[in-house]
């Protein structure tokens, strides 16, 4: 069907302009003797009406002759030909009609007038139909590109969320290595945590987000972890506000984060020291943070970076600018502070 039609609004705009022109044509045609009013009305309005159909059906025509390149010529050659024959078609209805009711058939000239007339209105509208067909198409093309990108950016995703497991339990093992020979017992409590970990992580990895809450289960069973291998050098602190462990967030977000705080910082230290990890909800945003301390004389073996890198890059993935990530380095205190937007479990 043709977009004119498509809602009684445009129905109603496009047959109104077409009664306007033949209420136009009737006044003309009211100036010439043996037209009164009345019959100078019935011969226009419903001649002008009937054109609008006729002009309306050149949308198929432009369906089917798409302006392409290579092809614009044979396109308009097809439109030219279908307005020459409407026109015909509409002359030849407007002797029939004015013979009709007027007992007159209307002179070459008016007839050559009309013809002309007709031409020009036809591919006035086919040419409305093109520049129709034109946005349809850009918008179309939009939304494919929209749709592209997004597939890439969840492409993207997946992938940095795949680096994360790997690199923990690389690290994990060379743990559980060192620890089988000088404690045998934790180097077997510690394999039991990292079942229990991955478990956690096999259960909430894929989703795209999880309650903050479950995040910090996850930490607390990496720390658990962790506390095997450090004892006592590793402390933690937790200050978390109620509030935010109903936030939603990407699963995996703080464990790279508390691995590097753990691995560049309390592990550098001869007696270790406290890992301080925040929440805190600030109007609109969330606020999580990663303090820990570290040996600033110390020459950190470098790595892939995989940690901090991997969050920003998630971050700027799905939020764009409104996902942030700050490092500060003072008095010996490392600290690594995310905000991103708030989003309650009504918002999933």
């Amino acid at each position: 069907m043709p977009p004119l039609f498509a809602t009684p609004r445009r129905i109603a705009i496009y047959f109104g302009a077409w009664l306007a022109l033949g209420l136009f044509r009737a006044v003309l045609l009211v100036h010439q003797p043996g037209f009164p009013w009345t019959i100078a009305l019935a011969i226009s309005v419903p001649l002008l009406l009937f054109y609008g159909c006729v002009c309306a059906a050149s949308w198929y025509i432009c369906r089917a002759q798409p302006l392409r390149a290579g092809h614009i010529t044979d396109s308009l050659s097809v439109q030219a030909l279908a307005a020459l024959a409407a026109a015909a078609l509409w002359v030849g209805v407007a002797v029939a009609w004015s013979g009709a009711l007027a007992s007159s058939i209307p002179p070459p000239d008016v007839r050559a007038s009309l013809f002309l007339s007709g031409v020009m209105l036809y591919l006035l509208v086919a040419a409305g139909h093109y520049v129709h067909i034109a946005a349809e198409e850009s918008r179309a093309a939009e939304r494919n590109a929209l749709h592209q990108a997004v597939l890439a950016r969840e492409a993207e995703l997946r992938a940095l969320r795949a680096q994360i497991n790997p690199h923990f339990i690389f690290n994990s093992l060379h743990s559980i290595s060192a620890l089988t020979t000088v404690d045998p017992q934790g180097a077997r409590l510690m394999c039991l945590r990292l079942g229990d970990f991955l478990r956690h992580g096999l259960k909430h990895g894929a989703m795209e987000e999880i309650p903050l809450d479950g995040e910090l289960e996850m930490i607390e069973q990496y720390l658990g972890i962790e506390q095997i291998r450090f004892g006592p050098r590793l402390t933690v602190r937790r200050e978390y506000e109620d509030e935010t462990k109903a936030c939603s967030v990407p699963p995996l977000l703080l464990q790279p984060l508390v691995e590097n705080a753990i691995k560049h910082g309390i592990a550098t230290l001869i007696d270790g020291g406290t890992l301080t990890i925040r929440t805190k909800r600030e109007g609109e945003r969330l606020q999580l943070a990663i303090e820990n301390p570290y040996d600033g004389d110390s020459r950190q073996r470098k790595g892939s970076g995989v940690g901090l890198s991997n969050v920003r890059a998630r971050l700027r993935m799905r939020y764009g600018r409104d996902g942030m990530v700050s490092v500060h380095n003072i008095n010996g205190q490392f600290r690594v502070t995310l905000e991103l937007p708030w989003k309650g479990p009504q918002e999933v």
